[in-house]
């Protein structure tokens, strides 16, 4: 009897705390650029390449965590499409009654889905992100989205291997701004 009570009163501590989290989900677009620096030592390649990306995402919000989904298309030689999924935690500062502002940081994974090279596996990454966003208040339920990420792409094994085979360095990271919808639970 004991145990049930026990978890009787710890299932309705964590369910009145789950209603204190504020909750909403929404969508928008994305734009953005997308720079790789290629250094090899070996063959004194140092060359640096900047293009532009586009796409359209989702996201669920719960106050302290965001999760999106979403596609993003990189214009550049190797025209690029990918899956993304980001999970980043959020912290957010009411600044009067309808501004939020809020700082961003988490890891992101881009799904490459298709490329004019035709192999998807060798341009799938994942990807540090952080950055800044903000929330106006449209109505109490609906509010509009700004953010500005900053994503540090990690190496995947391809990377890897012609750098090692190179004596080299690739880098590649994003800078992405997005205006979304949302509306609150």
């Amino acid at each position: 009897m004991k145990k049930l009570i026990a978890i009787l009163v710890v299932a309705f501590v964590a369910m009145s705390a789950t209603f204190a989290i504020d909750m909403s989900a929404g969508g928008g677009l994305v734009f953005g650029s997308s720079t790789t620096k290629t250094e090899y030592d070996l063959v004194s390649i140092d060359d640096s390449e900047s293009n532009s990306l586009y796409g359209a995402f989702g996201f669920f919000d719960a106050t302290y965590v965001q999760v999106s989904i979403g596609y993003i298309k990189v214009n550049s030689d190797n025209e690029t499409g990918s899956l993304v999924f980001d999970l980043l935690g959020k912290y957010p500062f009411a600044i009067g009654k309808k501004f939020t502002l809020f700082p961003l940081a988490g890891i992101g994974y881009q799904k490459c889905v298709s490329i004019d090279t035709g192999d998807e596996a060798d341009a799938s990454h994942f990807v540090l992100r952080g950055g800044i966003g903000g929330d106006f208040a449209i109505t109490e339920k609906l509010y509009a989205r700004a953010t500005g990420l900053f994503g540090y792409f990690l190496d995947n094994k391809t990377e890897r291997d012609a750098q090692d085979d190179w004596d080299g360095k690739i880098t590649t990271y994003d800078f992405e701004i997005s205006a979304a919808v949302g509306y609150k639970f």
